[in-house]
């Protein structure tokens, strides 16, 4: 009975740490002074750092294809909004 529980507790754990790990990338290109203007910024963000080599070399590449699919539906959902910050900057 105990090491169910503790199969269940780490799984928990782990299903947590991933939901906040996922759509970091969303956040951090939408806030701050150089939010980006362009459209599915935090896809590109991701995909850019996970092609370089050091990504793999410290292993935060498995946790940005994790995020990868919630930053592109985060980017999806957020579109009109990017729309209406391009129209404001306008570029």
């Amino acid at each position: 009975m105990l090491s169910w529980m503790k199969a269940r507790m780490a799984s928990g754990l782990l299903i947590v740490l991933l939901g906040l790990a996922s759509g970091c990338s969303t956040v951090v290109t939408r806030l701050g002074p150089d939010g980006r203007s362009d459209f599915y910024p935090a896809t590109q963000l991701t995909a850019g750092l996970a092609g370089e080599p050091a990504c793999w070399l410290f292993f935060a590449c498995p946790i940005f294809l994790v995020s990868l699919p919630v930053d592109v539906a985060l980017d999806t959902l957020l579109l009109p909004v990017d729309v209406v910050r391009r129209a404001r900057q306008g570029s």
